[in-house]
């Protein structure tokens, strides 16, 4: 119970901006974690981790413990999470420039989804391949790969209303996709849009990306 709160407690600091705390809370996870001896919290602690690694400019350093945190998991964990953590190596390479890493990562992510009962069901997690093509998309956004559009398009028909701070963070790749394709005025309404559920749910990790993206387009 304490791991799941903590690492709930970090994405919520992760996604105000606070970096500080968010990394204070992880590793109250992680140490609840061990004191247990759960490589799925550990694992899962430790991916997150490397979200505040990236935001925090350490994208080598967030790889690294990505892939750590698959290393511990891969024996023993349920398909569902490995898939996950694939996830998070994928758009960590994405972050390191390694475009066929990522895409592999993606690719095999994927294959494991389609494998498994659509029963199966983690109570900390939220993937399926709706949530897969957002997070494929969001890597080939930061890899400048104009296939992103394509996937963040599939991901925002199939997304349901619930998942607000997923659905942000969609339509503010999308309108980085836009932007690198050219379609500034699709850029520029996507932007409304993710600014305006941004707003709603206080995520200040999207409005930086938001405003850095506005900013681009009123000098252009």
């Amino acid at each position: 119970m304490l791991a799941d709160a903590a690492t709930l407690a970090g994405w919520q600091s992760l996604d105000l901006g606070d970096l500080a705390e968010a990394w204070r809370f992880h590793e109250l996870a992680r140490a609840a974690s061990k004191e247990l001896w759960s490589p799925e919290l550990l694992s899962h602690a430790m991916a997150q981790q490397a979200y505040i690694l990236i935001d925090a400019g350490h994208r080598n350093l967030a790889l690294e413990l990505a892939e750590e945190a698959r290393a511990i998991a891969r024996p023993s964990v349920a398909p569902l999470l490995g898939a996950w953590l694939l996830g998070v190596v994928g758009e960590a390479r994405a972050e390191t420039g390694d475009g066929g890493g990522s895409r592999r990562a993606f690719d095999e992510a994927a294959a494991v989804l389609d494998a498994l009962p659509e029963t199966e069901e983690i109570p900390y997690l939220s993937l399926d391949p709706a949530h897969l093509a957002r997070w494929r998309g969001n890597a080939l956004v930061k890899l400048g790969d104009a296939a992103a559009v394509g996937h963040l398009n599939e991901a925002l028909a199939e997304m349901g209303g619930e998942f607000s701070r997923a659905r942000t963070s969609l339509l503010t790749d999308l309108a980085y996709a836009h932007h690198a394709g050219g379609r500034t005025e699709d850029a520029r309404t996507q932007i409304g849009n993710a600014r305006a559920l941004a707003s709603k749910i206080g995520s200040r990790r999207q409005v930086r990306r938001i405003d850095q993206l506005d900013g681009l387009l009123r000098s252009a």
